[in-house]
Parts: C-alpha cells; sequence; structure tokens
C-alpha cells in the first residue's frame, strides 16, 4: 500500500492528487512561457495569443526542432508568423481516428 492519506471525501491517495497538481501548474508555467514567446515572434501582446498559436509554437519549436515534418526544410520565424504559411496536420486523419490530441499533430 501507499505511505500516507486517502481524501475523507474521495477515498483517493493525496499524493496522488498533488502529483497531478504538481504537473498542472509545471503546464501552466510552461504555457505561460509559451505565451510570452508568440506574443514576442508575432509582434502582439499576450492577451491575443490563442490556444491555436501555443499549439502551433509547441510544434515548429519544441517538437519538431523549427523544421517541417514532411520535406525537412527549416521553418523561419517569418514563415511561422504568416497565418497560411503553415499549418497543423494530423498524423492520422482525424475523420478515420476522432483523435484530435497533441500526440496525432504534426
Amino acid at each position: 500500500p501507499k505511505n500516507g492519506h486517502k481524501s475523507p471525501t474521495t477515498g483517493k491517495w493525496i499524493e496522488g492528487r498533488n502529483d497531478i497538481e504538481r504537473d498542472q501548474k509545471k503546464n501552466e508555467a510552461y504555457r505561460n512561457e509559451a505565451r510570452k514567446h508568440v506574443a514576442e515572434i508575432l509582434g502582439i501582446i499576450e492577451d491575443n495569443v490563442t490556444g491555436e498559436d501555443i499549439l502551433k509554437y509547441r510544434l515548429w519549436y519544441k517538437e519538431q526542432g523549427k523544421d517541417c515534418f514532411y520535406c525537412g526544410s527549416p521553418i523561419t520565424t517569418e514563415q511561422f508568423k504568416e497565418p497560411n504559411a503553415t499549418q497543423i496536420d494530423h498524423i492520422i486523419p482525424y475523420s478515420r481516428s476522432w483523435d484530435d490530441s497533441f500526440m496525432n499533430k504534426i
């Protein structure tokens, strides 16, 4: 058995909940940092950065190392700024998988 206490209301281990809260705070800090960087790249205020902008940044900058997944060519900051120059795509088509998760996007 786990060391620690169970929540009296849910019966779940409090340590597990603490892990979830820690991960949520870490993700929030990452999103705030990404929002600042995206706003700087796009030349807009942070309040105007969308969730899709952050997702596109994460795929472009963090996951694919600023390279096109299909051809391997570098995607420049200028191309990233252009709304129609790059787009998010599903690895397995959404119409077949119904999977819109981050892990199914490039």
